[in-house]
């Protein structure tokens, strides 16, 4: 699983662009490297997946230059089982207003 946030200005301009990635990471037991393929993975090194049934909260500081009253935010959650194959899971665009003391 791939969760994209996309933070772009009223003229189009884009402001940030990040990306946080889900899934286990593996090993060869002989260090902390992660292995792949399916003949070198040995033991999980840690696990990032997204659990059923478990809300997951992330946090992305997003920096908006001076003067900028509104951004258009984009979040979108994909299936990403091998580089190339794309599985949309989820869409999300909100306007959100910058407020200013």
């Amino acid at each position: 699983m791939v969760l994209e946030v996309t933070a772009t200005a009223p003229d189009g301009r884009k402001l940030y662009e990040g990306s946080k990635f889900y899934m286990p990471q593996a090993g060869d037991g002989r260090g902390p490297v992660m292995a792949l393929g399916p003949d070198k993975k040995l033991g999980l090194l840690r696990d990032t997946s997204l659990q059923p049934f478990r809300p997951k909260e992330e946090t992305f500081e997003i920096p908006v230059p001076k003067g900028i009253k509104e951004i258009a935010l984009t979040v979108r959650l994909t299936y990403q089982p091998r580089p190339g194959n794309i599985f949309p899971l989820h869409s999300l665009v909100r306007q959100i207003r910058i407020e200013t003391p």
